[in-house]
């Protein structure tokens, strides 16, 4: 037979052993939780990314952005800074003028800033007070976060 000493030695390592299992089993809870919410994040990022190849989304967005007078101005900034010999209609620089071109009307044409919205049933000045979740409407247009006035 064994000591006390000896019974208290082995009772604490299996508790011990216990209490690191427990851990682990903690650790590995936490770790497939974040896991799931990682996978939830790249599905949704995948669906949004994938909206954009819709071809009626495109569609819709293109009869709002004026693509002819982006376009132009594109055209412009790289014809004024092309190098003889070199063909505007192809090159990297054109796609890049694109790009500041759509972000331009993008932010001094299509999007207004607003810091309080207008009320919609009287018209004047509201305060924001936090977030709160979207509606199912909202929610079924894309919204994940909506902002409370």
């Amino acid at each position: 037979m064994g000591s006390y000493e000896d019974d208290m030695a082995l009772a604490r390592r299996l508790q011990e052993e216990e209490v690191q299992a427990a851990a682990a089993a903690l650790q590995s809870t936490q770790h497939a939780r974040k896991e799931r919410e990682f996978e939830g994040r790249l599905e949704s990022s995948l669906a949004t990314t994938l909206s954009y190849e819709d071809p009626l989304l495109r569609a819709r967005a293109l009869s709002v952005i004026p693509v002819q007078r982006i376009e132009s101005e594109a055209q412009s900034e790289v014809s004024a800074n092309l190098v003889p010999g070199q063909d505007v209609a192809h090159s990297a620089a054109l796609k890049d003028a694109m790009v500041r071109a759509l972000l331009k009307w993008f932010k001094r044409d299509f999007f207004k800033w607003v810091n309080s919205p207008p009320c919609d049933a009287c018209g004047s000045a509201t305060k924001g007070i936090g977030g709160v979740p979207p509606t199912d409407d909202e929610r079924a247009h894309g919204a994940g976060r909506v902002e409370n006035y």
